[in-house]
């Protein structure tokens, strides 16, 4: 008699979650797609998967999360970092997971966590300006998030700045509300050579600006979609693999 031996279907990997803590731009920023894909990459190298779960989406709260990823058998989690807020709180059932935080936002619970050295980002940034004889360089930002970071690129920009504190401090522009009005307003008004922002979004408003009085623009967050602004590489997908 033959017998035909039925193949073993390979065990699916143990799984560990990734959890949004705020709502996912569709489709995702570019930063936030290294992110992930780095903590990814270093999942599948120790055995493991990772699966997106969002806090907010279709009434998922923090203690339906739980719930969830306790019946799912998922004992890691790894939190994504607050983006419109300085400061916040999670509320899952902490004690269930083993748990890392990126970024300075949360407040609690008192978790590991990792975080881009944005003082060290700030100090590198103006010293690559001032090999390059810059003296005037400004710092136009969202305060939120300074604040996010405890003030570090602000205090950076004070402490490594080739002018003086007072002639830097006129140099700094931190509004709770950017806006290309404001921003160009600041521009005119300063003068710097260089304007040093968070992000990309001067990009535009520095546009809008006579040749003759556009000042060169330099990003804390270079990314892979605007290649040709020079500045920071903040290595996202380092960032999510470290977690």
């Amino acid at each position: 008699m033959t017998h035909m031996r039925r193949g073993r279907r390979a065990a699916a990997p143990p799984a560990l979650a990734f959890v949004w803590s705020e709502k996912v731009e569709k489709p995702p920023s570019p930063w936030s797609r290294r992110l992930f894909e780095g903590a990814l990459e270093r999942a599948r190298l120790h055995g493991y998967d990772l699966e997106e779960f969002q806090i907010g989406a279709r009434g998922m709260t923090g203690r339906r999360l739980s719930d969830v990823l306790e019946a799912r058998g998922i004992r890691g989690l790894v939190l994504s970092p607050l983006v419109s807020r300085s400061r916040g709180h999670v509320s899952l059932r902490w004690e269930k997971f083993s748990s890392v935080v990126i970024g300075l936002g949360y407040a609690r619970p008192e978790l590991h966590r990792v975080h881009h050295h944005h003082f060290h980002g700030m100090m590198t940034v103006l010293r690559m300006l001032k090999k390059q004889k810059v003296r005037r360089a400004g710092f136009y930002s969202e305060s939120t998030v300074n604040e996010r970071m405890f003030g570090a690129w602000a205090a950076s920009f004070l402490t490594h700045h080739p002018l003086s504190a007072a002639q830097a401090a006129r140099l700094l522009r931190l509004t709770r509300k950017p806006g290309r009005e404001d921003f160009i307003n600041w521009v005119l008004e300063t003068r710097p050579e260089v304007v040093v922002d968070s992000g990309l979004r001067c990009a535009e408003w520095l546009a809008a600006l006579p040749a003759d009085s556009r000042p060169r623009h330099v990003t804390l967050n270079w990314d892979t979609h605007r290649p040709e602004v020079p500045g920071l590489d903040q290595q996202a997908e380092v960032l999510g693999a470290a977690a």
